[in-house]
């Protein structure tokens, strides 16, 4: 397909005593050229023809109407992947929200709770001093 479209190209732009070389390398590459071939592994000359202007202009229209085509793909997949980050980001938002809305229900249920047993005259287990902590640990 590159092959044609850049022959195609080739025909238009070169008057028609022009020449092209088409060219294999040793690679197996086929290249067209304006000069003959220095390394290639085949070599040939590639007749030019005239093209007709109603062939010439359809040919532009065609280019025309691919790179319109090419270029409305492009938007839509850019528009996609927009679409797809913005989706990703609300989820992790919400994600975000409901984990701090969790730990605020469980920090509200905690100072209910204290409340409720303090109502009672619970007042929790409370550590001991620092100095008491340290003479527990060590070994007598």
């Amino acid at each position: 397909m590159k092959n044609i479209a850049f022959l195609l190209l080739a025909l238009l732009g070169c008057p028609a005593h022009a020449e092209i070389f088409k060219c294999v390398l040793a690679s197996g590459i086929t290249a067209y050229q304006a000069t003959p071939c220095q390394s290639a592994v085949k070599q040939e000359a590639v007749d030019i023809k005239n093209i007709p202007p109603e062939k010439e202009a359809e040919a532009a229209q065609k280019l025309k109407n691919w790179e319109i085509g090419f270029a409305e793909r492009e938007a839509a997949r850019a528009s996609a992947e927009k679409e797809l980050q913005e989706k990703k980001d609300k989820e992790e938002q919400e994600a975000l929200e409901a984990k701090l809305k969790a730990e605020a229900l469980e920090r509200q249920s905690t100072r209910d709770m204290r409340i409720y047993y303090q109502g009672y005259g619970y007042q929790g287990v409370r550590p001991a001093p620092p100095d008491q902590n340290d003479q527990a640990e060590q070994p007598q």
